[in-house]
């Protein structure tokens, strides 16, 4: 099969994602209830994410009468990812959110991470993580990754209850990354 020849039949479907995010390291020791977050992988229950457009400007370079197009080697900034998910129903990972978002800018300190001593020595990857949207198949097999690189978070949705609504809660976060790398999963 030419890989270069598409079948009318074969086509992705916007529904099947999957989000996965590393915990950043500061909050390794904070607890929700009795467990530690450690640094484990957090699986969101996402319904809406995007995966920025990129780009490489072009140069023009006059010349003669005629302009030859030649490229800048220059990508400029990703624009921050928006994430939609569902809120669970003991608020764990809105709350894991929260506190990313919290230890960053401390709401009753206003300083970063105030509970380490040790922050000059970590750095500021400290508060960065890597995190990866899936691209599934039909068949709900990984076959795209999208790993946004020192992803943090920048802000948080808010939280609109409803007595006349009785869906499901959901909320939004927002972060800011430096750089974006897509492989191809299937050994297709």
């Amino acid at each position: 099969m030419n890989p270069t020849q598409q079948s009318i039949l074969n086509q992705a479907s916007k529904d099947k994602f999957l989000l996965v995010l590393d915990v950043p390291p500061f909050l390794a020791d904070i607890a929700i209830g009795t467990e530690k977050l450690g640094v484990k992988p957090l699986q969101l229950t996402v319904y809406g994410g995007v995966v920025p457009s990129a780009s490489v400007p072009n140069i023009a370079n006059g010349f003669s009468g005629q302009t030859q197009h030649i490229t800048s080697m220059h990508r400029p900034d990703y624009s921050q990812l928006v994430i939609n998910f569902v809120v669970d129903n003991r608020f764990h990972n809105y709350y894991t959110m929260w506190l990313w978002f919290n230890g960053m800018n401390n709401t009753f300190t206003g300083a970063y991470n105030i509970n380490r001593n040790d922050v000059k020595k970590r750095g500021l990857y400290d508060y960065q993580a890597n995190m990866t949207l899936f691209g599934l198949d039909e068949y709900n097999k990984p076959v795209v990754s999208f790993t946004y690189l020192h992803a943090f978070v920048v802000g948080m949705g808010g939280i609109e209850y409803n007595y006349q609504d009785s869906g499901i809660l959901t909320s939004n976060v927002t972060f800011q990354f430096d750089q974006l790398d897509i492989q191809l999963l299937s050994g297709e």
